[in-house]
């Protein structure tokens, strides 16, 4: 399968469980197979699976449509597949090594989306970023407890038992 094939089909799983997965409040798997994609593809195929799939799910949320958010959201989205891409080329090694870099990399991107997506919906919504930043805490962490069990143990172990399966720049794991 050719890395477009590929992505077409990462975003169409991204979106899936988006939808399926609105009626629970900040988690969802859109950022763990973000990063996936960029960790099996590379760096500017993850950050497009991030910005293709926020493009979609924000056009055609349930919750409405805001280009101003969307506009946020698609590129902070991209961080992550960005993320997987640059740890894809880097890390080798153990299952255990992964899941620590995955964690790490779940943690720090998942932080920097919440304060910057916070921030700018409390700009337009409350007309202060900080705002913004202090009522999105309990989303985010959330968001942020999510991503952790989600980078630490289903990731790895979705990267481990699919590199025989998955061509990728970075299928040297194990």
């Amino acid at each position: 399968m050719n890395k477009t094939a590929f992505l077409a089909m990462m975003v169409a799983l991204i979106l899936a469980t988006n939808y399926a997965m609105f009626g629970v409040a900040n988690v969802k798997l859109m950022d763990m197979l973000v990063f996936l994609t960029g960790f099996w593809l590379g760096p500017w195929y993850g950050a497009a699976a991030g910005v293709l799939s926020w493009s979609v799910y924000g056009t055609f949320n349930p919750l409405g449509f805001s280009l101003l958010t969307l506009a946020t959201v698609a590129p902070m989205e991209a961080v992550y597949g960005m993320f997987g891409g640059f740890i894809g080329r880097r890390v080798r090694g153990p299952f255990s090594l992964i899941a620590w870099s995955f964690s790490v990399a779940g943690l720090l991107t998942t932080l920097a989306y919440d304060v910057v997506t916070n921030a700018v919906t409390g700009a337009i919504f409350y007309s202060s970023a900080l705002t913004g930043v202090v009522v999105g805490i309990p989303f985010s962490l959330v968001h942020i407890a999510s991503n952790l069990v989600q980078f630490s143990l289903l990731a790895p172990s979705l990267v481990v038992k699919t590199s025989s399966m998955i061509p990728t720049e970075a299928s040297q794991v194990g």
